[in-house]
Parts: structure tokens; sequence; C-alpha cells
């Protein structure tokens, strides 16, 4: 097969003799990767340098896989700076690079049951993942916001905006929020990403401005007197960990092929439901608004974690400033 690496494919499971006819050692030593199957029928052909992978049937659909690594000394820094140079060549991103090497690295820590000392240090260092610019500006969320659909397709879109205009929170968590969650004209939740990772998770309070009340009017439950009832109509009491996850993927994959329907009538960037909690944070940090506030109520442990939600300022914005060195 050939692509970006050329790969072997060898089935065995019929040689048991004269293996030596097919002269597999050319393949050995050819560039590309040899993918051998049924391997021990031929083992004295097999290089010194491999990784045998054996898989085991455990019964009830369930197989284990069980990696060795043979004599990899060979791969050394040097290795690992020259692939990543053919594969900055070859066109990949920073972004896809980062995501090969530390895959490469998780294996070889598997394999040797320890981190590998390739990585860190004075060793091989895995290229940074380029930031995706994912914020939305004020034009653009008003687009949004005006934006008229199936009856179905405005649920969605309110859902997009209660999630930006909820201090960014995350499809989880808003699907989850009670009538009982508002308190004193603010919603008040713990993210469920650190509920239980912190020893003293930060409180998050979102102050319910116009917009978000007849979000809740028109697409919620409409069951604000009663405090234990969900505040949007897709959760419900009783549900296994197993059916939550399902409901949150499935109402946050129909939001974001809305979203591509928004973002293709309107003329906006493309968008998804990620996109609303970097919006809101750089909403906030381009009118203004302190780094520690915006972390505080984005429930960030750090000012760090919270900088990588901020896309830093539009054209629009250095325009302004530009403008204001003339006055």
């Amino acid at each position: 097969y050939v692509g970006r690496l050329t790969l072997y494919h060898m089935d065995v499971y019929r040689i048991t003799d004269c293996f030596s006819d097919f002269e597999l050692e050319e393949y050995f030593e050819a560039d590309g990767v040899c993918v051998v199957e049924w391997a021990e029928n031929v083992s004295p052909l097999l290089p010194d340098s491999k990784i045998d992978i054996t898989i085991k049937d455990l019964g009830d659909d369930k197989r284990e896989f069980i990696i060795e690594a043979k004599d990899n000394d060979e791969i050394n820094v040097e290795i690992l700076n020259s692939c990543e140079d053919r594969l900055r060549i070859e066109g990949l991103s920073y972004t896809t690079i980062n995501i090969y090497m530390r895959t490469l690295k998780a294996t070889l820590n598997a394999l040797q049951g320890h981190s590998s000392p390739l990585f860190g240090g004075r060793g091989y260092h895995i290229p940074c993942a380029a930031r995706r610019m994912m914020a939305l500006n004020r034009e653009d969320i008003g687009a949004i916001a005006q934006f008229k659909g199936t009856p179905a397709q405005n649920r969605y879109r309110d859902l997009w905006l209660f999630s930006y205009l909820c201090n960014g929170i995350n499809f989880r968590d808003m699907l989850f929020l009670r009538y009982s969650n508002i308190c004193n004209d603010e919603i008040v939740f713990i993210r469920s990403k650190t509920r239980n990772k912190w020893e003293h998770p930060r409180t998050v309070r979102a102050v319910i401005n116009p917009l978000m009340l007849k979000i809740m009017e028109r697409s919620g439950n409409g069951a604000s007197n009663r405090p234990d009832a969900f505040i949007f109509p897709y959760a419900h009491e009783g549900m296994t960990p197993a059916e939550e996850i399902g409901m949150v993927r499935r109402i946050t994959s129909l939001c974001n092929k809305v979203a591509i329907i928004i973002s293709q009538k309107s003329g906006i960037p493309h968008f998804s439901t990620y996109s609303a909690r970097h919006s809101f944070a750089t909403c906030l940090q381009r009118h203004g608004a302190d780094l520690l506030y915006i972390s505080e109520s984005l429930g960030h442990s750090s000012l760090e974690m919270t900088r990588n939600y901020i896309d830093g300022y539009d054209k629009k914005y250095r325009e302004k400033l530009s403008r204001k060195l003339l006055e």
C-alpha cells in the first residue's frame, strides 16, 4: 500500500516451510512499514528490531493486546527530530505533528513500562499544537441571535446562545442545570469537569440577562415553579451514566449541525458549541475585563489556562487603537 509511508502487509498463515524462497528480508530492509500476520511462522527471518503484537481472545467479544518491543534502542533524539522535519516538509501542520508525536511517546512509554527519556529535558521536544482561533466577534454573535430557521434549528441556536451568555458553560453542565441553580438572578453551578478533581472547586456565577430569560421561556422546560426540574427538556431523572453521555453527545452534535447552517446562511465564520466558551472569554477581554475576572467566570484554576481561551485582538480593535495614536 503506497501512501505517505509504504506499507507492506504479509499474511504468512499458510507458510510453514521454504519461507526463505520468498526473500522477505528485502521488504524488511526497505523504507516503509512491514506488518506480518502469523509472524512466528517466519521467525528466523524477522529482524531483531521489531514490535510484537499478540492478540488474545478473552471471550464475550473482548480481546487483550500485548505489545512487546524488541531492540528499540535504534530510536533516538536525532531520529525523532528527522521524523518531525520530514513531516513538516510533507506539509503537515504543527497540530497534526503534535498528535503523531504524542501518540508515539505514549506508545514508547507503554512499551518500556516507564516514561521514555527520549522526550523532554535534553531530549526531543514535541512541537506545540497551533492554537485554533474559535472565538466569534460581537457582530457574528448578533447574526446568530438574529437567525430564524425551523423551530428545531431555533432551539439549538438558543442553546448555543445560552451557553455563550452563561459564562461559556459547556453543554454537559448546561443540559443538567436545574431551576434550583438560579439564585438572586444568577445561575450558580460548579463545573462537572472540576467537581471531583479539585479539593475546593470554584463556584461559577453567571448573571441572568434578558435574552437568557427569553431563551429559558421559549426553549426551556417551562417548569420554573419546580426547583428540582431541569431548565432544558433533555435530561431526566434516573438516567444511567451511559444515557447521560449519549444524550449530551446527541444534542451537541445536532447543535453543531445547526451551527454549520447558521454560518452558511449568515455569512459568518464556522463555529461550534466549543466556540461559545472561547467567544465569551474573548469578548470580555476585548471590552476591557480583567483577566482574573474572566478566569473566575470560566471556573479556571489558573490564569495561564484562561489565556489559552482568549483569541487576542482582532483587526478592528487594532485599527481602533492605531487611530488613537493620531488623536
